[in-house]
């Protein structure tokens, strides 16, 4: 049986010297520059083709949170590598897409063994094209030819990367940084990484939905970290995946008491059910951390302020 195409790293090529570029960023932004750089880096090497789409200011919140620098502080740090002819301009500044040719120079080794070529930057714009993401750029060349197999064909790409970057790159991807990576009770690892895990959580959600899922992660660890419990190392949890204890039709509920409907709250506030819950999650591990505050309260006090807009 052919191996599954892959189109993303696991490692890359990491130097240990430093020229003018990083001496500015540390300069300007501290630590902060230089963790940031990396850690950018390290997300290209396992997104999908190799690219980021902060155009959703939630994608860009959840960023900043994995980074642990305020979304501010991290569009700047963005902005100066642009200036720096680290990431494509016209992607960032038209689409807010994040690439950067250098850093696909020096991963192309990795795809020598490989039956695909790594993406380069015609290859992506087409890619981008076929998915309705890009908007036209002033220096995109007609025609365009791909080196990528099979990326000239529209239909195939929209049917591959949704496939691919929804089961695998996003919703896998973003399921396992929801678990800690150490249990901090026992000082050891949760073993959350590696294809074995991947390969789990596609099975399980070929049957629950990421929502339900990702609420049973947040739960389950809230619990633990309440109760002073440890934590199952991640491969176990999978394989007993407790239900989350907060209601998953609390919109509903709370709609109901209100005397209206949840598409009214979604056409109030301008966000889907999804968005909302994903914004109150991102609260709830961020400001809210460490305080009183429950899902449920936050949840809840969020959709009477759209309900009174």
């Amino acid at each position: 049986m052919a191996r599954k195409e892959r189109n993303d790293i696991d490692y890359f090529p990491h130097s240990v010297t430093h020229g003018k570029k990083m001496f500015y960023l540390r300069s300007k932004y501290g630590n902060d520059g230089y963790a940031v750089w990396f850690m950018l880096l390290e997300n290209l090497g396992k997104a999908s083709y190799h690219y980021l789409d902060l155009s959703d200011e939630i994608e860009l919140m959840y960023l900043s949170s994995e980074l642990k620098v305020s979304d501010i502080v991290l569009k700047e740090i963005i902005e100066s590598l642009v200036k720096l002819s680290e990431f494509d301009k016209e992607l960032w500044e038209e689409n807010s897409i994040l690439f950067n040719e250098k850093f696909i120079d020096n991963i192309s080794d990795a795809y020598k063994k490989r039956n695909n070529k790594c993406i380069d930057r015609n290859s992506l714009l087409i890619l981008l094209e076929a998915k309705g993401i890009l908007k036209p750029l002033k220096s995109i060349p007609k025609p365009l030819k791909s080196t990528i197999k099979g990326v000239d064909n529209p239909q195939r790409i929209v049917k591959d990367s949704i496939e691919e970057e929804t089961i695998i790159n996003t919703d896998i991807d973003f399921l396992i940084s929801l678990y800690p990576d150490i249990c901090e009770g026992r000082k050891c690892s949760t073993r959350k990484g590696g294809d074995s895990i991947k390969a789990k959580l596609k099975k399980i959600l070929s049957k629950k939905s990421k929502e339900d899922i990702e609420a049973s992660i947040k739960s389950y660890v809230s619990d633990c970290s309440n109760s002073k419990t440890y934590l199952m190392n991640f491969s176990k949890f999978l394989d007993e995946l407790p239900q989350p204890s907060k209601k998953l039709n609390l919109l509903d509920d709370i709609c109901k008491d209100l005397k209206t409907t949840s598409s009214e709250i979604e056409r109030k506030s301008g966000k889907t059910k999804e968005e909302i819950e994903r914004y109150v999650s991102f609260l709830m591990d961020n400001r809210y951390k460490g305080t009183p505050r429950t899902y449920e309260s936050v949840f809840t006090e969020m959709i009477k302020y759209y309900h009174d807009k």
